[in-house]
């Protein structure tokens, strides 16, 4: 599929649209960068193979209804305590104000987008980042705001994963022997409808699970829960 390395988009105002936002759909590749001038509106992204996402501190995702984010290279996301990244939904007013121009007509909640999904061999890295109002329960698919599928690697540091309609990080959905690692430090993972955090352990793989410094609560099920798939 035809891609883009999205890098050059900078230092610029939005005001006076009907959607005061950047939208962004389809394939990133080469080193693509989202900045934190004006919000972004996000349909379904692909990262591909080979590339690298960075994002950039303040920067905002607004997910569309039912969309994702595919990372099959490398994604960075990396806020600072000043300065937090957020993937949250469409609907939500509370940061990069109503981006759907809808005013008070809509509000968030979870299972407003679906996930960013880090296939195997990947790697995710979100530091100073609330995703908030995605993940999946239905009848076809239930994943996390965050999916790491078989060896992926995903570290999240002094970050928030909350209020998500299933999981709030799950990883390694395969019965298959795959080594999934998943890294959460001085990070909150809260109020998800099922665990906070789901991680399979199959029969001949390796799953390495390092959670310190974290606060895991009012989620629906289990905290963490690591079990054979």
């Amino acid at each position: 599929s035809p891609a883009t390395e999205y890098s050059e988009v900078y230092d610029n105002t939005a005001s006076g649209n009907t959607h005061d936002a950047i939208y962004l759909s389809g394939h990133l590749a080469g080193a693509s960068v989202l900045r934190s001038d004006i919000p972004y509106v996000i349909d379904y992204l692909y990262v591909d193979t080979g590339g690298a996402l960075t994002v950039e501190p303040g920067a905002i995702l607004k997910f569309l209804s039912s969309r994702s984010m595919t990372v099959r290279g490398t994604l960075l996301s990396q806020g600072t305590g000043e300065n937090s990244i957020h993937f949250t939904s469409y609907k939500d007013d509370s940061v990069g104000g109503d981006t759907n121009g809808d005013g008070s007509a809509s509000t968030p909640a979870p299972g407003d987008w679906n996930y960013v999904r880090v296939y195997g061999g990947q790697s995710a890295t979100f530091e100073h980042t609330v995703l908030r109002y995605g993940g999946v329960d239905s009848t076809y698919s239930d994943y996390g705001i965050i999916h790491g599928y078989e060896d992926a690697a995903v570290i999240l540091r002094h970050s928030e994963v909350r209020d998500s309609e299933y999981c709030g990080i799950r990883m390694n959905d395969s019965d298959s022997a795959y080594t999934a690692t998943l890294t959460v430090e001085d990070s909150v993972v809260a109020d998800n409808a099922h665990q906070g955090i789901h991680m399979n352990a199959p029969s001949g793989g390796r799953n390495n699970l390092t959670v310190t410094g974290s606060t895991i609560t009012g989620n629906g099920r289990d905290g963490i829960h690591v079990a054979d798939p």
